[in-house]
């Protein structure tokens, strides 16, 4: 008896020594929060100076059939969701469609939610849309975690979180004059820098912003749809640009200072993480005008062997996991990051969909001398081969509505 318990002891032992080794980031990322942690005051002064305090959180999962990897993910929300809404939280909860441990933060505008349930509006005023107040918070938040050893091996952002994602990456790979005001701000060195862009071995790039205009200009015709429908042109040529001019008054935005995401991509050269670049057809949050764009940009900095590119007709700006979460497993485990060992994420058929994923290129001096496949057909024939369900959500149809029996009330009581 006093044997077998001696036994079960060490095994315990063993095992917990086992999970520190494989999850070393867990014991240091909890000295965030402890005042006694020789960068607490440097971290507080950084939120102090931005403004804002992300909220960095680490979700911690396990599961018998999960590999840990040497890192954490980085999970990075899009505009009107954080950390607490509820289809973000589901997925950094669950290791089918984020394997491993997570981290998260919110932006300034991050939305507010009850119990993971229940939207209670958003600090609108705050939004910059993948603008230098984002770009600060996500530079502030790889620092901590730089400052932690914790930074992640794998980034998972999503629409306004992958252009901020991008352009934060970009600028830390290879930053321009302009852009190391944004680093100095919080303090982030060369050595350190450097230090962020090697550790990331998976950057997934889900849906995002590649030129502003293009994506507001989407955003106005998805919210008025019906009105779009009436008189197209008006919509174009008369409401879109006057609610435009009303953005830097009432937001963050500022479109004579920031650029657009795609203008930071050729900062990317060299960068030695992997890139998945996804996108969704009909996509009626950010658009689809810049996904050729996006595709020519990045071949002319990232090898085709490090470069991923899916495009899927899945049911909108959203629908992005019905793809990623196939394919995430069998990616990472390429990468050597966690991933969950379950048969069914490492079949042939994910195997040749990561394949058909790589676009064909030829190449002289890693620069792109011909594309043996042009952008537009390689999205078209990954989407006709790939693409499995259309769910496409039914929220901006009920809001142009409201918005149309609001005009016409409004219309009706002024006669």
């Amino acid at each position: 008896m006093i044997y077998l318990s001696v036994v079960l002891l060490v095994s315990c032992f063993s095992y917990c020594m086992d999970t520190e080794q494989i999850t070393p980031w867990r014991n240091t990322f909890d000295q965030i929060n402890n005042p006694e942690w020789k960068h607490y005051t440097e971290t507080q002064d950084i939120w102090t100076q931005i403004q804002h305090n992300p909220c960095i959180t680490l979700t911690k999962k396990d599961h018998t059939s999960l590999v840990h990897g040497k890192g954490p993910t980085l999970a990075v929300h899009g505009w009107g969701s954080s950390q607490d809404a509820l289809r973000f939280y589901r997925r950094i909860n669950n290791n089918t469609c984020i394997p491993g441990d997570v981290i998260s933060f919110n932006f300034p505008d991050a939305s507010r939610w009850i119990a993971h349930t229940i939207w209670c509006g958003m600090p609108f005023s705050k939004s910059s849309f993948a603008g230098d107040p984002d770009i600060v918070t996500l530079l502030s938040v790889l620092k901590t975690l730089c400052l932690l050893d914790s930074l992640p091996e794998v980034i998972y952002p999503h629409s306004r979180g992958a252009a901020t994602a991008l352009k934060a990456m970009a600028i830390l790979n290879k930053p321009h004059e302009t852009d190391k005001p944004l680093l100095e701000t919080v303090h982030i060195s060369d050595e350190m820098r450097l230090k962020i862009v090697n550790a990331c071995k998976v950057f997934y790039v889900l849906n995002p912003i590649g030129r502003f205009d293009h994506a507001f200009q989407q955003q106005v015709q998805t919210k008025l749809a019906l009105l779009y429908c009436i008189a197209p042109s008006w919509v174009d040529n008369i409401i879109a640009p006057w609610f435009k001019q009303q953005l830097p008054r009432i937001t963050q935005y500022n479109p004579n200072k920031y650029k657009d995401p795609l203008d930071y991509v050729k900062q990317l050269k060299k960068i030695p993480a992997d890139i998945w670049l996804h996108f969704e057809k009909n996509d009626e949050d950010v658009s689809n005008k810049d996904d050729c764009s996006f595709v020519q940009e990045l071949l002319e900095v990232i090898p085709t062997t490090n470069l991923y590119i899916s495009c899927t007709d899945n049911g909108g700006h959203n629908a992005y996991g019905t793809l990623i979460n196939n394919i995430i497993h069998n990616m990472n485990k390429r990468a050597g990051v966690s991933y969950l060992c379950d048969e069914k994420y490492h079949t042939e058929e994910i195997s040749t969909m990561i394949n058909d994923a790589h676009i064909q290129a030829v190449y002289n001096d890693n620069c792109v001398t011909a594309l043996t496949t042009s952008p537009s057909q390689h999205l078209d024939y990954f989407s006709k081969k790939y693409s499995v369900e259309k769910k496409y959500m039914h929220q901006n149809i009920i809001f142009s509505i409201i918005v149309a029996v609001i005009l016409m009330s409004t219309f009706t009581s002024m006669s």
